[in-house]
């Protein structure tokens, strides 16, 4: 999955947020900088948990898992 999976294509929001992310660190506002790094900190450490316990499952039963996640 990428980025360009979770945005839309078109949104009132969608300019300023990517000219957000584009400037900072310069930039007067990071409020939605912030809120994105923290979401991708929290989905990085819960996407790890189901990793960490693939001696739980079969290679078949692992896959299925992971096509669930996608």
């Amino acid at each position: 999955m990428c980025a360009t999976d979770l945005l839309p294509d078109k949104s009132y929001w969608l300019y300023d947020f990517e000219q957000e992310i584009i400037l900072f660190p310069k930039s007067k506002h990071d409020d939605q900088v912030d809120t994105l790094s923290q979401l991708l900190k929290w989905q990085r450490s819960h996407s790890l948990s189901v990793v960490l316990d693939y001696d739980d499952y079969t290679d078949d039963e692992l896959e299925a898992e992971l096509d669930d996640l996608l």
